[in-house]
């Protein structure tokens, strides 16, 4: 197997998410425990049934993605699971093609057709935590790869596990906040980037996509980047608003330039960070491994072992020392 770092191109994220329970039709904000959702049955019990129910590949309902599991990596001591999930896609009949190669000369022959069944599949790194008995969640690590990920696909197919689990139950995944890397940030992080995230093309784009008629399936991304130093100001207005419930967008106008979301890469402790800064009192925690992790330079995967052992570190050097779950 090959190892590569050299890998700018590949984006690879480690999205931090926390699993909560909640009565049905009940608000989310009435949370109850994992083990009231899940019985007082071991983290092992409970992630056994969970495997279980994956025996079987779990479809969508609009039948369009599969999600199913490749790779089991338990480690019930720490009551964690790792492994690998692969998330699986399918469209209209898709064709795959090999280039010959002759000297200058390229040719194309078609090896094999995508029909409709068939599911063009990626395989995602994940690890569940339940950090005590008293969990009011299930910590959850996903990989995506930009905003390629399968979190929306694993709800639902989660969602259907707990209707054998415990019909009265219905589970939501959302980000992990972690308030006191958020001190950190503005007391020690260094903000090297802004990335500005605009859902659907603005007017000004319009003209140039004029062929498009689904102009709200795409974003626009303005990638602001300190060349020396960091954006001090940005950090000095965050520490002025920063119990504030007011949203970024209030707080750091761009003029002629409307956005939805902001990220901003972090240098914290020699490490880069990347946080979603929508809201400044409860921002959303993901981790760029791009330049961390090691990738197989044939398959463009990320090393098991590597993103695992990112994962850890994550979770038991700075999410679970620093905030409750």
């Amino acid at each position: 197997m090959a190892i590569s770092k050299q890998h700018s191109s590949i984006s690879i994220n480690l999205n931090c998410y926390v699993i909560r329970f909640k009565q049905k039709n009940t608000p989310h904000s009435a949370i109850i425990k994992v083990n009231d959702a899940l019985g007082n049955s071991s983290f092992e019990q409970k992630m056994q049934r969970m495997i279980s129910f994956f025996d079987s590949a779990f479809q969508n309902k609009l039948e369009d993605r599969v999600l199913y599991i490749h790779h089991l990596d338990p480690d019930y001591k720490n009551n964690v699971l790792n492994g690998l999930f692969r998330k699986g896609t399918n469209g209209q009949e898709s064709y795959v093609d090999q280039l010959n190669k002759n000297g200058k000369q390229k040719k194309i022959s078609t090896v094999a057709t995508i029909d409709i069944n068939k599911y063009n599949s990626t395989h995602f790194f994940f690890s569940i935590c339940q950090p005590s008995e008293e969990s009011e969640g299930l910590l959850f690590l996903a990989q995506s790869y930009k905003q390629f990920g399968f979190k929306e696909l694993f709800e639902e197919a989660f969602n259907e596990f707990l209707k054998i689990e415990n019909s009265g139950v219905v589970c939501y995944i959302t980000q992990l906040s972690v308030p006191s890397l958020f001190d950190q940030l503005l007391d020690t992080g260094s903000v090297t980037n802004l990335i500005f995230r605009r859902h659907g093309l603005s007017k000004e784009f319009e003209n140039s996509f004029s062929n498009e008629d689904k102009k709200n399936q795409y974003e626009v991304n303005l990638s602001v980047k300190a060349k020396k130093g960091s954006f001090l100001g940005f950090q000095q207005t965050l520490k002025s608003f920063k119990n504030s419930e007011t949203s970024i967008m209030e707080i750091f106008p761009l003029e002629n330039f409307e956005y939805d979301d902001l990220s901003a890469e972090v240098m914290l402790g020699g490490k880069k960070r990347v946080f979603n800064m929508k809201k400044p009192t409860d921002f959303g925690t993901f981790y760029d491994l791009s330049d961390v992790v090691e990738i197989d330079s044939k398959t463009k995967h990320p090393i098991y072992e590597s993103i695992k052992d990112e994962a850890y570190k994550i979770t038991f050097d700075e999410i679970l020392p620093n905030t409750s779950i």
